[in-house]
């Protein structure tokens, strides 16, 4: 066995593996964060805010972009692109992973690590739209 293990394996031996094996502080921050960030991605969406100066209307942010035209529509723009992208990745990773938190077991497991990984490398793709949009 290689030195680190042997380190390791010295820690389990001295630690109460019961207590560490009840700890759920960390299952709970998981789904505690997955239902905040879903539900701002919800208010997010609708809450309505004044989008120009110049009309005063006030309009959520869905229909807004919804209601773009010409060169600024949905699919002809990267701006709002990324913000639809943006919450839709964002909303499939985390309400999949809190309907896991509820579940527990396995499931929960699993997509503990899809979302790590599946909204670390889907929530790249609504920068990369920003940034397009920039240049």
């Amino acid at each position: 066995m290689s030195n680190d293990t042997l380190k390791y394996l010295e820690v389990l031996q001295i630690g109460n593996l019961t207590e560490q094996a009840e700890e759920t502080g960390a299952a709970f921050a998981i789904g505690f964060i997955d239902l905040l960030w879903t539900a701002w991605i919800v208010v997010s969406m609708l809450v309505s805010w004044p989008n120009s100066e110049h009309t005063g209307v006030w309009d959520p942010p869905i229909t807004y972009l919804w209601g773009l035209k010409f060169e600024f529509a949905m699919f002809n723009s990267w701006l709002p692109i990324g913000y639809l992208s943006s919450w839709a990745f964002n909303f499939f990773v985390f309400f999949i992973e809190l309907i896991a938190w509820w579940a527990s077991g396995e499931f929960f497991l699993v997509w503990v690590h899809v979302g790590l990984w599946g909204g670390f490398i889907l929530g790249l793709f609504p920068a990369l739209c920003e940034v397009l949009y920039i240049f």
